[in-house]
Order: C-alpha cells, then sequence, then structure tokens
C-alpha cells in the first residue's frame, strides 16, 4: 500500500476517477520492462464489483527515488554540490 506515481492518460484527473476508500488499485507490469514513462496497465476494482481499466505512465525516476519529496531533494542536494565546486 502506498503511492505510485503514475502519469494519467489526457482527460483523465484524480477527480475524475473519484477513488474512493473502498476502491482498489491493480496494475499490470513486466519488471523487467520497466522504463522511464513506460506503459503500465491500471485497473481499478471498485467496491461495487465494476472494473476500470486505463493505460498510465510510470514516473520511474520518482519511484526509484522513494517519492517526489526524496526525488526534489535529491535533485537541490545535486545543484546546490554543482554550484558550489564551480565556485
Amino acid at each position: 500500500m502506498g503511492i505510485l506515481p503514475l502519469r494519467l492518460p489526457a482527460g483523465t484527473t484524480p477527480q475524475s476517477l473519484a477513488l474512493t476508500v473502498a476502491d482498489r488499485v491493480g496494475i499490470t507490469l513486466d519488471p523487467s520492462r520497466l522504463e522511464p514513462r513506460g506503459p503500465v496497465r491500471v485497473a481499478i476494482h471498485r467496491v461495487s464489483g465494476r472494473v476500470e481499466a486505463f493505460e498510465a505512465s510510470l514516473e520511474v525516476e520518482t519511484l526509484a527515488k522513494g517519492g517526489l519529496m526524496p526525488l526534489i531533494l535529491d535533485r537541490a542536494t545535486r545543484a546546490e554540490a554543482a554550484n558550489l565546486t564551480a565556485e
């Protein structure tokens, strides 16, 4: 359980998905085919039994860094280190 950094397809927003706490979100991805912004099949299993599926892309760099905040901090510290080295 956690946050998965997905880029939703055009026209799809978190609001339009209208997820509830009872919904389950599953992904289908072959780890050997993992690539930046590579396609991933997403299925939303609604509590009603209905399944809604679509294709999104996975933000691999964000996932590898452990989330958005660690990614931002990593980039900021690298930029700062590069600035210090250049001076």
